[in-house]
């Protein structure tokens, strides 16, 4: 009889161990990781300006675009002069066509760099992807949600060599043809590195925006992920003095008093521009930490 009773005893704290180890340690799931890597997959070639692997991209990311209900999208072409030669580029931009003004912002690169053979999967087509299932997820409970989503072209370097005239074509010229508020601001890059290695500080050159970072921070911890792994650093505790520049940088010079976030890790992965930037070496807990938390955030603004 004792012997039974340890025995339930044991099963009991069994049950209810695995249940607090649960709450505790499993990842918050409310987006659909195996879309986003699906449409990570699909997306990961080679892509410099003005290739025909790029358009295809483009193409696939409109017709996923298609399928989200309340939305507006283009394909926006525009060209620009480089060194004297005329480029032809296109940025992707969709919202929700309920609402005509100040957007909440997500945006990052459609384009990849021009190195032979390299999918650039982290370099950003991982943010492509999280981009739409988010769009998706938020539309599909908040139908009134004023998202806008950018893909831009041209934010890599032309000739290989970067320069602030043969860079960031594609943002600088949505921003210099923009005349809409906006609410709140997010650019994505180089997101699905390592954990420890790839974190996301608040930039200096961004610290009025600390309290956001802090938010994100936050809701990492609070989201109870597996070992409590953190992605975004709390500003009170570091804040990263490196300078970054990229697609953020043509928002902030407009609107110097932007509210928003650079999402760019301040130590960029070890794949960043060389061939094993590729879909077998995205770090996928990275992903579903990274979006989740971006995800709770978005519906609190």
């Amino acid at each position: 009889m004792i012997l039974i009773i340890l025995l339930i005893i044991i099963l009991l704290g069994f049950l209810i161990y695995n249940l607090i180890d649960k709450e505790h340690f499993e990842i918050k799931n409310n987006l659909d990781l195996v879309y986003i890597k699906n449409l990570t997959k699909k997306i990961s070639i080679n892509r410099p300006v003005g290739s025909d692997n790029l358009k295809k991209v483009k193409q696939i990311v409109l017709d996923e675009l298609k399928k989200i209900t309340n939305i507006n999208y283009e394909e926006k072409f525009f060209t620009r002069n480089i060194k004297g030669k005329e480029y032809e580029f296109s940025n992707i931009i969709a919202y929700n066509k309920n609402i005509s003004d100040n957007y909440i912002i997500l945006g990052c690169h459609i384009d990849g760099p021009q190195i032979k053979f390299m999918e650039s999967t982290i370099d950003a087509v991982t943010c492509i992807a999280i981009i739409i299932e988010i769009t998706k997820k938020i539309l599909s409970i908040n139908p009134n949600y004023p998202i806008m989503i950018l893909f831009f072209d041209g934010e890599e370097a032309i000739d290989g060599e970067w320069t602030n005239i043969n860079t960031l074509s594609g943002s600088t010229y949505f921003v210099n043809n923009f005349n809409k508020n906006i609410k709140f601001l997010m650019i994505f890059d180089l997101i699905g590195g390592d954990i420890e290695k790839n974190k996301i500080y608040q930039f200096k050159t961004n610290s009025s925006n600390n309290n956001f970072m802090k938010q994100l921070s936050n809701i990492n911890k609070s989201l109870n992920y597996k070992y409590n792994k953190q992605i975004f650093v709390d500003p009170d505790i570091e804040i990263s003095n490196i300078g970054v520049i990229n697609d953020y940088t043509p928002f902030i010079k407009k609107y110097p008093n932007i509210k928003g976030l650079n999402l760019i890790p301040a130590t960029f992965p070890d794949n960043h521009h060389n061939i094993n930037d590729n879909y077998n070496n995205v770090n996928w807990e990275y992903i579903d930490i990274f979006s989740n938390v971006i995800y709770e955030f978005l519906l609190s603004l």
